[in-house]
């Protein structure tokens, strides 16, 4: 935004009163300006769509692919107008590109007048550069016209050429602090091109600026040093100026090293926690500048919480499961949010919109038949509207008016016409009436009499291919949390004769289905559900590994594998777990604090991982009841202090997390050698409190340490390394003897990169080929 008074808005500085033009900087080159994935005319089959435009000068062209309701199709590719200046300037780069620290960058910029003239003398004029004057031999005028390259940040340009093609002018070059200029002269509908060779020589945000001038002003100044200026724009009939930012990284092959879990304090002294250390070996070849280390800590699972949810905050898009990933995360934040203070505003009200448009894209995938499908197509799925049925109940604890209650309804009434095996369906599936008798008299019913729910195979994505059991233990427990246990006897029946098998040891189906025992155990007051849900628990705390995770899982609901399948298996037995807490404290404190430590900038692995362990966390929140304490944090490198803090100090001893690193640290951690990061809290005792009332329940805190950092060699398996080709071919080269590609400036070509390795073992062999 301009900071004087001048007219337009730009970076430059505007004129006394407004007499002179500001710079506007053109920044924004997106390609695809609007996307609708679905789009329903009116009856005259008319759709209005608003878009703003980008910066490019450009012909924009819309796509439209149609159905109608009888099945027929149609397409059609439309132009829709195109945008021109009387100057611009242009570059082959977009709006924004990521080098290595390193490269050299050879970047053609050019400057073309259009093909109209004379210039108007006005430069306010709304017209000016366009034809309007009786004269049309001034439209062969050559004007003054300069082009400049600024480097800023990391970028530096360090010389340049010209190719030239306008007459009468030499195409001189100077360069002086990093900014290129070249002053010519061209004609109307010719142009000026400058090739700038631009370097990045530590990571970090850098900057092109490419200023383009004609008219008196661009042949002011043999060194180019007042080019691009505002007061040069007051004597410029006209200007474009681009903006190209760069993203420099570190060179070489990334690495990186992570620590994370509980900090806790002595019983009896608050001050004192055993640092907790993070050990890591520094290789001889990292690359200069490439390492940095942070230590995290969240005072409260709102620190968490708002980090997970700003690697989130996103708009919702794609197909249900693509939006939920933005909506769920959001849903379980926003419960958390919303019962403590300490949170930013902002973020709040920036969760609940996109949540509400998260909402209405969600709904619109909603079948004909009932329930949900990844597009809204028939059939519904019954894993996935489970899945969403569990969802928009969590939503109607955060904002109980978004949620339709009829859709919400009329899709669990869909859900139960999927029964099968069982001898009577209930269509009509009316939230429980809080009397559990009838649970426990159809479960001792149909005890013999096996009960599933039909599931169709036509799933998308990893929903549709879970085993059967793990399926029908999340609809059972999404349907039972949601209020409807008291018409699924014959399923938990079924559940419960299938995990009765003292061999069975699938810990996320063992915690679903203890959830669901743990659920009716409340609702019921029944002991005999307590026993029964305290056995399953113990099943489960059978398979908790000594760190803290659950191993055992065969699949999730989204068949997930791997650490993802650890992380979700663990954080259901934290939920099952935390339904009995005092029973479960030892366990549950172990599984939270490997829980917390898979937590990677805000996510936890994949979206039902996140899910999950975000419910967990809010879980583990209300069953403790507390906050932690306020502390100050320390952070040693190799026994030095590099970095203190304070952490917890928001209302309540909350507050966002908190970031201890820098330079030193990142300069220590850089010399090859055996490095030890330590951190360590020392938690403020309780306000008024003196004597042996300071001894108060151990405080506790999640930390994280991450290090990263580059090499020029990439780490691996030394023997099974080998030598590996890489060549390179053009579409449109000249021949077999003639490798040499012939193109016409801006125009596209293809290029073929072929990888490939040379000695590899026998059988082991790779060819990777990239147009």
């Amino acid at each position: 935004k301009g900071k004087g008074r001048g007219k337009g808005k730009g970076e430059g500085k505007g004129g006394k009163g407004g007499s002179e033009v500001a710079e506007k900087v053109r920044n924004d080159f997106a390609d695809t300006l609007l996307w609708s994935a679905v789009r329903v005319t009116d009856k005259q089959g008319i759709a209005n769509f608003t878009f703003d435009a980008s910066d490019s000068i450009a012909t924009y062209v819309a796509s439209v692919d149609g159905a109608a309701m009888g099945g027929v199709l149609g397409a059609t590719r439309v132009p829709l107008f195109s945008t021109q200046q009387p100057l611009t300037v242009s570059s082959k780069i977009g709006s924004t590109m990521e080098v290595t620290v390193g490269d050299k960058i050879l970047l053609p910029v050019s400057l073309r007048l259009a093909p109209k003239g004379p210039i108007s003398v006005d430069p306010s004029s709304s017209t000016a550069g366009l034809r309007g004057a009786s004269d049309s031999g001034t439209i062969n005028q050559q004007v003054p016209v300069s082009l400049k390259v600024v480097g800023t940040g990391t970028a530096t340009v360090v010389r340049g050429g010209s190719g030239v093609r306008a007459a009468n002018a030499d195409g001189s070059t100077r360069l002086v602090d990093s900014a290129l200029t070249m002053l010519s002269e061209a004609a109307y509908g010719s142009s000026v091109s400058l090739l700038a060779a631009v370097e990045v020589r530590e990571p970090g945000d850098g900057a092109l600026k490419i200023v383009g001038l004609a008219g008196a002003a661009a042949g002011d100044g043999a060194d180019g040093a007042g080019a691009g200026t505002s007061a040069d724009a007051g004597k410029s009939t006209m200007q474009d100026v681009l903006r190209q930012n760069l993203v420099v990284r570190a060179g070489g092959f990334p690495q990186s090293k992570s620590l994370g879990g509980l900090i806790s304090s002595d019983t009896h002294d608050l001050s004192k926690t055993s640092p907790t250390k993070l050990e890591l070996t520094t290789p001889s070849d990292t690359i200069a500048g490439s390492m940095k280390v942070t230590a995290s800590f969240y005072p409260s699972p709102a620190a968490t919480l708002t980090s997970a949810l700003k690697a989130l905050l996103f708009e919702p898009c794609g197909c249900f499961e693509q939006a939920s990933a933005t909506t769920y995360p959001i849903v379980m934040a926003l419960q958390y949010f919303m019962a403590h203070s300490g949170v930013k505003a902002e973020v709040k009200e920036k969760a609940i919109g996109l949540l509400e448009r998260g909402y209405k894209k969600l709904i619109s995938y909603e079948t004909k038949g009932g329930g949900y499908e990844w597009f809204g197509g028939a059939p519904a799925h019954e894993g996935l509207t489970a899945y969403g049925i569990l969802q928009f109940h969590d939503m109607k604890k955060v904002l109980p008016d978004l949620v339709d209650d009829a859709m919400l309804q009329r899709t669990t009434d869909w859900l139960f016409t999927r029964r099968a095996l069982a001898e009577e369906k209930t269509p009509d599936a009316s939230v429980e009436d809080s009397s559990e008798a009838s649970v426990e008299d159809s479960v001792a019913k149909d005890s013999v009499k096996p009960a599933a729910f039909l599931v169709g195979r036509s799933g998308l994505d990893s929903f549709g291919f879970a085993p059967p059991l793990t399926t029908d233990a999340y609809i059972v427990y999404s349907l039972v949390r949601s209020g409807y246990a008291s018409k699924l006897g014959p399923e938990i029946a079924h559940l419960s004769e299938q995990c009765a098998q003292p061999d069975y040891a699938d810990p996320y189906v063992l915690g679903l289905l203890g959830g669901v025992y743990y659920h009716l155990a409340t609702t019921t007051k029944s002991e005999d559900w307590l026993v029964r849900a305290r056995s399953l628990t113990d099943r489960v705390v059978k398979l908790q590994q000594v760190d803290g995770s659950v191993l055992g899982a065969v699949s999730s609901i989204t068949s997930s594998r791997g650490d993802a399948l650890t992380i979700e298996a663990t954080a259901v037995a934290v939920i099952v777990m935390l339904d009995d807490y005092e029973k479960y404290v030892e366990q549950t404190e172990k599984a939270i604090r490997w829980l917390t430590s898979r937590c990677e900038k805000g996510r936890f692995g994949s979206t039902q991982a996140t899910v999950l362990s975000l419910k967990a966390i809010v879980a583990y929140d209300m069953a403790r009841a507390a906050k932690a304490r306020p502390a100050t944090a320390t952070l040693r490198v190799d026994g030095k202090v590099v970095a203190t803090g304070r952490v917890g100090d928001g209302d309540g001893g909350g507050g966002e997390a908190v970031e201890l690193g820098g330079a030193e640290a990142d300069t220590m951690l850089s010399v090859a050698g055996d490095h030890a990061v330590e951190v360590e809290l020392a938690f403020d005792a309780v306000e008024g409190a003196t004597g042996d009332a300071k001894e108060e329940e151990a405080a506790s805190m999640p930390f994280s340490i991450d290090a990263v950092w580059s090499v020029t060699q990439p780490s691996g398996d030394q023997d099974r390394s080998c030598a590996v080709s890489l060549s390179t071919s053009l579409s449109n080269a000249g021949g077999k003897s003639d490798t040499r590609a012939y193109m016409t400036e801006g125009e596209i070509g293809e290029i073929t990169v072929t990888v490939k390795a040379m000695d590899a073992p026998s059988g082991a062999g790779a060819q990777a080929e990239s147009g």
